[in-house]
């Protein structure tokens, strides 16, 4: 990481444009589009019933086992991908461009890819995965907060709101918690439960509302995501503009 960003720094004093320089950095760190492909993906597999199929898929942005899921632990963890992945694939991106750059912005993505190469919750990778995940859970302590705070914003705010104070912290102290149990509040999806990893069950609290998610769920979520993480950009935007004529 020290490297990378000791690079980065020396190569930003030798170009001319330096926005150009942060706009490539910052379409470098973006990754959430693929995920919303593959929701759409699953989505459609669960539609056709298709459950091999679906299982392959979501095995593709996983670190767990997915073969013995059902159709509604399917839909489950699609939404869950779909979230985290808005969360840390955009919004995150966007908050620390906003912070550092396109130097902050790459250097954040690149501890999300080390995150995901090295999952905590796996024995062989813990030595590696668990300070990259603590580092992880500091970067993005404010941003998947506010991203929550946005999600449950509108509709049903009340019931999300409480469903953050009381599960919140439930799930992880990263933020995850956060967005889950609006989210699913808001929506009314159960989400969490537990998870198979390396052939173990492991615990998760259960987390949100109390709807099985289906299909429909999961393409009713990516809709709604997209407007939140559009709604974000505008505001991002608009302060950045007003932050840059103050300075």
């Amino acid at each position: 990481m020290l490297t990378v960003a000791v690079l980065l720094v020396a190569l930003k004093q030798l170009v001319w444009i330096d926005w150009l320089f942060d706009g490539l950095l910052l379409w470098l760190a973006l990754g959430w589009k693929p995920l919303t492909q593959l929701a759409i993906q699953i989505e459609q597999a669960l539609t056709r019933e298709d459950k091999p199929l679906a299982r392959t898929l979501l095995a593709k942005a996983l670190n767990r086992e997915t073969q013995s899921l059902s159709p509604v632990g399917i839909a489950k963890a699609g939404c869950e991908t779909l979230l985290i992945g808005y969360a840390r694939g955009l919004i995150g991106v966007l908050f620390w461009y906003a912070i550092a750059g396109g130097i902050g912005a790459f250097l954040y993505a690149l501890v999300v890819q080390l995150t995901r190469a090295w999952p905590p919750r796996r024995f062989e990778f813990a030595e590696f995965g668990l300070p990259a995940a603590s580092f992880l859970a500091l970067l993005d302590w404010v941003p998947s907060r506010l991203f929550a705070l946005l999600i449950a914003a509108g509709h049903r705010f009340e019931p999300a709101l409480t469903a953050i104070r009381k599960q919140g912290q439930d799930w992880s102290a990263n933020g995850a918690g956060w967005l889950l149990a609006g989210t699913g509040a808001k929506f009314q999806l159960s989400l969490g439960g537990p998870a198979i990893y390396d052939s173990e069950k492991c615990p998760r609290p259960n987390i949100g509302g109390e709807i099985s998610p289906s299909a429909l769920h999961l393409a009713l979520l990516n809709q709604s995501l997209k407007q939140k993480a559009l709604l974000w950009l505008l505001i991002q935007s608009f302060l950045m503009w007003f932050a840059h004529g103050l300075l």
